[in-house]
């Protein structure tokens, strides 16, 4: 099993030895102190391996691991070291680094000293959901909404956070004067030029791409852009 993790987090542990389908159970015994906390998420994958989790919220220190097998407990020599503060997160890329804000996206972190239970907010706006994936990256999806512009991705773990790092670019594709920001419709047969008459379809032209007003070829192909 891993040696340590941080008390912010629950963390999996993969336990390892033998007989361990008779075993119902386990728990961390402190150094020092009088508190027993079980093992949770107890898991037998075979009689040699384990999957569990530490909880969270445990007071930092050094425990002892011990099997519980119904009423009687057996030590073992694995310890598992509960750490008070993570360590600061430090966030170098965003991939992608850009997308519309009236959709979420699905978001790779990449940095370092990141830990399972970090949060992320995007522009002061939360993320759907956060995936520790390793220390260095992170999958995080973005939700719909997101104020438009450069927004900073901060990263918080615990009572530390990320600082600097790249933004998100959230762009608003309601807005046409936006340069460079555009989705092309297609030509349905209802559309009488460019600007088309089709509410159901956007089309939008900033004024700086070339070939903006041609309209639709004749298969029904996108407006040229």
């Amino acid at each position: 099993m891993p040696s340590s993790g941080y008390a912010l987090n629950d963390t999996p542990v993969a336990i390892s030895g033998q007989g361990l389908l008779a075993v119902t159970g386990a728990r961390l015994i402190p150094d020092s102190g009088t508190s027993i906390t079980p093992i949770t998420s107890w898991t037998a994958v075979d009689d040699q391996n384990v999957n569990a989790e530490v909880p969270a919220n445990m007071t930092p220190g050094r425990y002892r691991l011990e099997l519980v097998l119904g009423r009687t407990s057996v030590a073992t020599p694995a310890v598992f070291e509960v750490l008070a503060t993570p360590p600061t997160p430090v966030l170098s890329a965003l991939t992608p680094d850009t997308g519309p804000n009236d959709r979420a996206h699905t978001v790779t972190l990449r940095g370092s000293d990141f830990v399972p239970g970090a949060t992320v907010q995007i522009g002061g706006v939360a993320a759907s959901s956060v995936a520790w994936v390793s220390s260095s990256e992170l999958s995080v999806e973005i939700p719909a909404g997101v104020p438009a512009g450069m927004q900073p991705v901060v990263v918080t773990q615990g009572s530390v956070f990320s600082a600097g790092g790249p933004d998100w670019n959230a762009l608003n594709l309601a807005d046409p004067d936006q340069v460079g920001i555009y989705e092309v419709g297609t030509w349905d047969g209802k559309m009488t030029g460019a600007s088309g008459d089709d509410p159901d379809v956007r089309i939008y032209y900033p004024a700086l791409l070339s070939g903006a007003n041609e309209a639709p070829d004749a298969s029904g192909g996108p407006y040229p852009v």
